[in-house]
């Protein structure tokens, strides 16, 4: 007698109803839960969310919406040669949907757009720093770039 005619007769033996052409994998898998047997192999778990393509214009708003969400910060201009009488920044950003450009106060807590806050953290500026060889000042100055401002965070 084959694999297949004893698996046959067990679930007649155990009173199943299944159809004539029912597939060995299946009619097994009905004769164990009968017989409350639990299947020990590992199954491939489904993914838990699908995620849905979306259109070019989903994008750009999705981005436009991130982009332009905004904080409070204080933001103080770090360079010596103009920290003294500057007392606005100048901040742009474009790209090829949108853009944005504001004179943002400086020193003074103010409500701004994270991309703006982005541009500004990002700002270098030039700084002179002495040079020394094995110690000794050598007389010659080192250009390295630093930030240019500051950024404080404000609890909303």
């Amino acid at each position: 007698m084959s694999d297949r005619e004893e698996l046959i007769t067990e679930a007649n033996n155990l009173g199943l109803e299944f159809q004539a052409n029912i597939p060995t994998k299946k009619l097994q898998a009905k004769v164990d839960e009968a017989k409350g047997v639990v299947d020990v192999k590992p199954t491939k778990e489904k993914p838990a969310a699908v995620t849905k393509t979306m259109t070019v214009r989903q994008v750009i708003a999705e981005r436009r919406k991130a982009a332009f969400k905004t904080r409070i910060v204080t933001i103080t201009n770090k360079d010596p040669r103009d920290s003294a009488v500057a007392n606005t920044a100048h901040l742009s950003f474009e790209n090829s949907y949108f853009g944005l450009a504001k004179n943002v106060p400086l020193d003074i807590p103010v409500e701004l757009e994270v991309s703006l806050i982005k541009i500004a953290a990002a700002a270098l500026m030039p700084q002179h720093k002495r040079e020394f060889v094995n110690g000794k000042d050598t007389g010659n100055m080192i250009t390295t770039q630093v930030k240019k401002y500051a950024i404080s965070y404000d609890e909303v």
